[in-house]
Parts: structure tokens; C-alpha cells; sequence
């Protein structure tokens, strides 16, 4: 078998390892894929369907990074879309503006009925009716800005789709062919096309979209969209019963509370005297010889200019003090974090609950 047959024999095997993990249109990213790994250069790969179709394509392809940027810039273009189309930007201003007319002519009304009884206040009332019609009017004209506004809005919004739709085809087959290397180190890696997970996709869309698009162009949105329905009197008696519980915990833990506490204050009184009684020209010493021999020259230069600038600055004794809270919590970690180390290396329950939850 000469060199061809075995470079003929590679491409077929490839090509059907990617079939297999494609499952849907494996000649097209066959084509694709193989491109990507010929070129020595960045190469151009247009994908269509994850162009027009982005946060779908990716939850049908397992890649959920992609689906989910892709699912928040296109929920963005269309919030933007939205409000320049059908948010009627101007209205609360328009509303206010509706407000302060009738209360200009509700004091137009009574400033006319003064004068003609005669009383003094009149010209009062006038002047703060006109005052009102003024403000009114400025009302008006910034809800005609925002009106004007919502073109530009709209725009920017059908602009951003179309960059975000360009993006996700051209950066589509790179992120699928960097799935596909994955997979065929680990085979356990999700693949093929999941008609289901498209299905949740459009659920989840379909339930996301709608909810923000009328919460961002809504004039007024229902209150308890924006406001969480909670009761007072459920927070008050929530509050106030795990403060009698803390309370009670405190009073009844007061012994084991205060020798800790003990404990903790004198490790901690003991390194500040250490590190601010003594005299500061043996501590720098003592930090730069540290310093020198864990980390090298650099640090150690280095960190003599951080305490002489602490030092000048008139903040020694602060810093010392902030040393000091650091030794002593680092002090606590290894005389606790030792002796669990060793138990979770020891006994599997232990280790089960202290390990931290991952997925």
C-alpha cells in the first residue's frame, strides 16, 4: 500500500468518525472540518445554520457556552428592536405632560375666579399656572426626542442582530470542529443532533424573550414583574425569629463563642506585639531576608519598596496590624486544614463532605 492509499485511507476514516459525531449533514461539515485542519492559516468557515439559527444550532449541537452568548446578544439586538418599534418611548413624558396641563388649567380656573372676587392671590395663581403649561411643554418636546429617538433605536438594534448572526456563522465550525477534537479524545463528550434539546431551547427562548422584550417596552410594566411579590409580615416574622434563634444561640454557646474568641485574640495580640513593638529596622530585615530566599531578589527588592512607601506614608503600624490578621488566619488554616486534610484522605464521608460541589 503505497502513500496515497494510506493518506485516502486517513481521510476516510476521518470522515466517518465525523459522520458519526455529527450525525445530521456529515458531508458539509466534513468538508468543513477538513478545511480547518489542512490550513496552516487562519481559514474563513461560514456557517448558515448557525447564523440564522444560533442559539438553536447550539443547543442542538451540545454547546451550551455558544448557546447561551449567543441566546444574551441576541436578546439584547431584540430588546433594542423592541423599543425602537413598539416601546413608545415618549409616553411617560407624554402622560406627565397630559398631568401638568390640567393642573395648569385647574389653577387657570382658580386664578380667574379670584379675580373676579377680588382677592389678591390671582396674579400668584397665574404665574404658577404658566409655570405648570411651561414644564408641560417641555415634557412634550422630550417625548417628541425620544419618539424621533426610536428610529435610530431600532436601527441599532437590527444592526447589532445582523453583526451578532455574521459572527455566530463565521465562528461556528471553529467552535463545532474544537467539540469534535474533544470527542474523539473522549467519546463520552455529548454529540450528534438532539431534536429535544432543540425543543427545551425554544421553551426556554420562548418563555425568556416574550417576558423581557414586554418588560423593556411597556410603558408600564405589571408590578409584579418588576417588584418580587413578597408579605411584609412574613419578613418581619422570618426576621425576627432567627434573630431570637441567634440570640439564643449565642447565649447558650456563650462559653464555647468566648474561648474561641479567646483564642483567636491571643495569637493575634501576640503577632501584633512581635511585629509592631519591634523595633521596624529588624522586621524589614527579617521580611526582606524572608522574601529573598522564598521568591528571589525581585520580590525581595520589591517588597522593601511596598514597606518603606507603607512606612513614609505614616501607615506602619496599620500595615504591621494587617500582617499580623493575615498570619494569625494563616496560622488557623494550617492547625484546621491539616488534620481535616489528613481525615478526608482518610475516610470517605468525611472527604464527601467537605468537598466542594462541582457541577
Amino acid at each position: 500500500m503505497n502513500s496515497n492509499q494510506d493518506i485516502e485511507l486517513v481521510e476516510i476514516k476521518d470522515s466517518q468518525s465525523i459522520q458519526k459525531f455529527v450525525e445530521r449533514q456529515g458531508d458539509y461539515y466534513s468538508t468543513e472540518f477538513k478545511k480547518i485542519h489542512s490550513s496552516s492559516e487562519r481559514t474563513i468557515s461560514f456557517n448558515l445554520s448557525a447564523a440564522l439559527f444560533g442559539p438553536l444550532w447550539a443547543s442542538a449541537r451540545h454547546l451550551w457556552v455558544f448557546f447561551w452568548i449567543s441566546a444574551l446578544a441576541q436578546l439584547l439586538a431584540f430588546i433594542l428592536l423592541g423599543r425602537g418599534l413598539w416601546g413608545n418611548l415618549g409616553a411617560d413624558k407624554l402622560a406627565q405632560a397630559e398631568r401638568l396641563s390640567n393642573k395648569s388649567a385647574e389653577m387657570v380656573a382658580k386664578a380667574q375666579a379670584a379675580l373676579e372676587s377680588g382677592v389678591g392671590n390671582s396674579e400668584a395663581l397665574f404665574r404658577n399656572a404658566d409655570n405648570l403649561q411651561r414644564a408641560a411643554d417641555r415634557a412634550i418636546n422630550v417625548a417628541n426626542e425620544a419618539s424621533a429617538d426610536a428610529v435610530q433605536i431600532a436601527l441599532w438594534g437590527g444592526l447589532l442582530l445582523v453583526v451578532i448572526m455574521l459572527i455566530q456563522g463565521f465562528i461556528a465550525n471553529f467552535v463545532y470542529e474544537n467539540k469534535y477534537c474533544k470527542w474523539r479524545a473522549n467519546p463520552e463528550e455529548d454529540s450528534g443532533f438532539s431534536i429535544i434539546k432543540i425543543l427545551g431551547s425554544v421553551v426556554v427562548l420562548g418563555t425568556i424573550i416574550p417576558i423581557m422584550l414586554y418588560r423593556f417596552t411597556a410603558t408600564k410594566p405589571a408590578e409584579w414583574l418588576v417588584t418580587f411579590p413578597t408579605n411584609k409580615a412574613i419578613f418581619n416574622n422570618t426576621a425576627n425569629w432567627l434573630d431570637s434563634a441567634f440570640d439564643a444561640i449565642a447565649q447558650q454557646g456563650s462559653g464555647l463563642f468566648e474561648g474561641i474568641t479567646y483564642i483567636i485574640r491571643t495569637v493575634l495580640d501576640a503577632l501584633e506585639v512581635v511585629l509592631v513593638e519591634t523595633p521596624w529596622p529588624v522586621v524589614i530585615g527579617l521580611i526582606l531576608l524572608t522574601a529573598w530566599r522564598l521568591a528571589g531578589s525581585r520580590v525581595a527588592i520589591f517588597t522593601v519598596a511596598a514597606l518603606s512607601y507603607l512606612a513614609f506614608l505614616g501607615y506602619w503600624e496599620k500595615s504591621m496590624e494587617t500582617v499580623a490578621l493575615l498570619g494569625a488566619s494563616a496560622t488557623f488554616c494550617v492547625i484546621i486544614g491539616v488534620p481535616v486534610g489528613i481525615l478526608c484522605a482518610k475516610n470517605e464521608t468525611v472527604d464527601s463532605i467537605t468537598r466542594p460541589i462541582l457541577d
